[in-house]
């Protein structure tokens, strides 16, 4: 439906991406079949944290991250009922509910790529490889995480906005 009627759509990085990007990629198709012009833009919310150096990035965006999604987003309990398993077919068995209960496990989260963190360089990779994956060309960059001192803030968004962006102006997962 809102492929037909010309909207735009995004979901969040407790949804599956692989799951994601079948579903968009049918999107992409219907929204062409409809006629429109241009391309549909497909958002992807995550969080989002750049440093000069990976190292550094990690050592101090990961109390932050897990602070966010654990305790303001209270994301760490799944409900079964809602997530359900992964459609078939899926071969990394990675389900919402999985993703919600390792909410506070940032191996985890950096495991399947879930959240966006470290140098330039590596958010560039990180940002690519979740697009392809995910079928995404908007990414809904979630930067104040958690209690970041203002300064830190403005260098990680500095840096994503004059490294990250331009490295990904043209790329295109569809």
């Amino acid at each position: 439906y809102l492929a037909r009627i010309g909207a735009h759509t995004s979901a969040t990085m407790i949804i599956p991406r692989k799951a994601l990007g079948v579903v968009y990629r049918h999107y992409v198709n219907w929204w062409e079949a409809a006629g429109h012009r241009g391309k549909p833009n497909i958002g992807y919310w995550t969080l989002v944290y750049l440093a000069e150096t990976d190292e550094k990035a990690l050592s101090y965006a990961v109390p932050h991250i897990v602070h966010t999604l654990t305790e303001i987003l209270r994301y760490g309990k799944a409900d079964p009922l809602r997530s359900g398993p992964p459609p078939a077919g899926l071969s990394s068995q990675l389900s919402t509910a999985k993703i919600l209960q390792n909410a506070g496990d940032i191996d985890f989260l950096l495991e399947h790529n879930l959240v966006f963190v470290g140098s330039p360089d590596t958010v560039i990779r990180q940002i690519r490889n979740a697009a392809g994956e995910g079928c995404f060309n908007t990414l809904l960059a979630e930067m104040n995480i958690g209690w970041m001192d203002e300064d830190d803030l403005a260098k990680s968004a500095e840096l994503f906005s004059s490294e990250v962006m331009p490295a990904l102006r043209s790329y295109e997962p569809y």
